[in-house]
Protein backbone atom coordinates (compact mmCIF):
# COMPACT_ATOMS: atom_id res chain seq x y z
CA UNK A 1 0.00 0.00 0.00
CA UNK A 2 1.00 3.27 -1.14
CA UNK A 3 1.57 5.90 1.91
CA UNK A 4 -0.66 8.75 1.56
CA UNK A 5 1.56 11.83 0.56
CA UNK A 6 0.73 15.28 2.93
CA UNK A 7 0.84 18.73 1.54
CA UNK A 8 4.25 19.13 2.86
CA UNK A 9 5.08 16.07 0.02
CA UNK A 10 3.16 17.39 -2.65
CA UNK A 11 4.81 20.57 -2.19
CA UNK A 12 8.19 19.32 -2.39
CA UNK A 13 7.25 17.14 -5.51
CA UNK A 14 5.77 19.42 -7.42
CA UNK A 15 8.38 22.10 -7.16
CA UNK A 16 11.37 19.48 -7.56
CA UNK A 17 9.47 18.46 -11.05
CA UNK A 18 8.48 22.06 -12.28
CA UNK A 19 12.04 23.18 -11.75
CA UNK A 20 13.58 20.20 -13.37
CA UNK A 21 11.10 20.29 -16.19
CA UNK A 22 11.78 24.11 -16.55
CA UNK A 23 15.78 23.12 -16.46
CA UNK A 24 15.15 20.27 -19.45
CA UNK A 25 13.21 22.80 -21.41
CA UNK A 26 15.72 25.29 -21.45
CA UNK A 27 18.89 23.85 -20.72
CA UNK A 28 21.30 27.07 -21.21
CA UNK A 29 20.23 29.30 -18.38
CA UNK A 30 22.76 28.29 -16.58
CA UNK A 31 25.40 29.17 -18.93
CA UNK A 32 23.69 32.63 -20.67
CA UNK A 33 22.54 34.37 -17.16
CA UNK A 34 24.87 32.95 -14.41
CA UNK A 35 28.39 32.39 -15.31
CA UNK A 36 29.00 34.56 -18.48
CA UNK A 37 32.40 33.75 -20.14
CA UNK A 38 35.48 35.65 -19.08
CA UNK A 39 38.69 36.63 -21.03
CA UNK A 40 41.84 35.29 -19.58
CA UNK A 41 39.63 32.71 -17.02
CA UNK A 42 42.61 30.63 -15.22
CA UNK A 43 42.37 26.66 -15.73
CA UNK A 44 41.28 26.68 -11.96
CA UNK A 45 38.35 29.73 -12.70
CA UNK A 46 37.24 27.60 -15.89
CA UNK A 47 36.81 24.49 -14.41
CA UNK A 48 34.63 25.66 -11.47
CA UNK A 49 32.58 27.62 -14.07
CA UNK A 50 32.29 24.33 -16.34
CA UNK A 51 31.68 22.09 -13.09
CA UNK A 52 28.39 24.53 -12.01
CA UNK A 53 27.02 24.83 -15.12
CA UNK A 54 27.16 20.94 -16.07
CA UNK A 55 25.37 20.68 -12.53
CA UNK A 56 22.76 23.76 -13.05
CA UNK A 57 22.03 22.30 -16.10
CA UNK A 58 20.92 18.93 -15.60
CA UNK A 59 17.22 18.18 -14.88
CA UNK A 60 17.44 15.83 -12.56
CA UNK A 61 20.32 17.62 -9.93
CA UNK A 62 18.38 20.93 -9.93
CA UNK A 63 15.38 19.19 -9.33
CA UNK A 64 16.69 16.69 -6.62
CA UNK A 65 18.77 19.47 -4.68
CA UNK A 66 15.82 21.38 -4.70
CA UNK A 67 13.63 18.25 -3.23
CA UNK A 68 16.23 18.05 -0.40
CA UNK A 69 16.49 21.25 0.22
CA UNK A 70 12.59 22.18 0.32
CA UNK A 71 12.58 18.75 2.71
CA UNK A 72 15.15 20.45 5.11
CA UNK A 73 12.94 23.91 5.37
CA UNK A 74 9.17 23.30 5.00
CA UNK A 75 7.66 22.34 8.69
CA UNK A 76 5.50 19.57 9.17
CA UNK A 77 2.30 19.97 10.28
CA UNK A 78 1.70 19.11 13.92
CA UNK A 79 -1.54 17.60 12.85
CA UNK A 80 0.15 15.21 10.36
CA UNK A 81 3.21 14.72 12.51
CA UNK A 82 0.67 13.23 15.22
CA UNK A 83 -1.03 10.66 12.62
CA UNK A 84 2.60 9.54 11.70
CA UNK A 85 2.94 8.73 15.17
CA UNK A 86 0.08 6.85 15.87
CA UNK A 87 0.43 5.02 12.25
CA UNK A 88 4.11 4.30 13.43
CA UNK A 89 3.18 2.79 16.96
CA UNK A 90 0.15 0.49 15.15
CA UNK A 91 3.01 -0.96 12.59
CA UNK A 92 5.20 -1.84 15.34
CA UNK A 93 2.49 -3.39 17.60
CA UNK A 94 1.56 -5.06 14.12
CA UNK A 95 5.19 -6.46 13.67
CA UNK A 96 5.89 -7.76 17.56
Amino acid sequence: MWPQMDRKDRIIVASGLALGVGVAIAPSWATNALFPATPGETGTGRLLRESAIITLSSPYSLGTLMAVLLNAVIPRDAKEASREEGEDAALVEAAA
